[in-house]
């Protein structure tokens, strides 16, 4: 019966705070220093999302939770609608409270990173460095490209609730999303 009236009151707590959540200002993060370049024959992107971390969201990733952060990377023809090709990829974040320290997993990379701070947490959870997105095999000769790339957190259900939280809410419901400058197959030969 308790859980029951626990999960009701924060589900009305989320919605009601939904409703006044777009009036609060700076929670919506943004790309910056977007940046291609090829290594080893291979375009890779780095970047870093700015303006994306509020004190209620630091909380949260406090909490001991695995906090999920997911890009998506499309590449368009700029003469076409749809993505040629669509790549995801993500980097979770978890505290751990007994050991004062937070673990950075990256499916890039397949590894992960210790940080001690949360400042720290914040300069690397929201950046990509050298991600690999495509070879030049993947583009034809005459076409110009584009890039598009968006985050977005997961929803996080907390040990012991049966409800989501809509980690969205913190960035006002509002994927980030940004255009590469176009480019064309002989970005490989420069």
């Amino acid at each position: 019966m308790f859980g029951t009236i626990t999960d009701r009151l924060i589900a009305t707590i989320i919605s009601v705070g939904s409703m006044f959540f777009p009036f609060i200002d700076g929670i919506e993060p943004v790309f910056n220093d977007v940046r291609i370049s090829i290594v080893e024959n291979a375009l890779v992107l780095s970047m870093h999302l700015e303006n994306c971390y509020t004190e209620e969201l630091d909380k949260i990733l406090m909490s001991g939770q695995a906090i999920p952060l997911r890009f998506q990377a499309e590449l368009f023809d700029r003469d076409q609608k749809q993505p040629l090709l669509t790549k995801q990829f993500y980097q979770t974040l978890r505290y751990n409270p007994l050991e004062k320290h937070y673990r950075l997993y990256s499916s890039e990379k397949d590894d992960s990173d210790t940080y001690g701070t949360l400042p720290q947490v914040h300069m690397n959870f929201s950046a990509l460095n050298n991600i690999k997105l495509l070879k030049s095999g993947d583009l034809e000769k005459g076409h110009d490209y584009f890039i598009r790339l968006m985050a977005y957190l997961d929803p996080v259900t907390f040990i012991g609730e049966k409800s989501n939280l809509d980690l969205m809410l913190y960035w006002n419901n509002k994927k980030p999303v940004v255009n590469t400058e176009t480019f064309n197959l002989s970005i490989f030969y420069h």
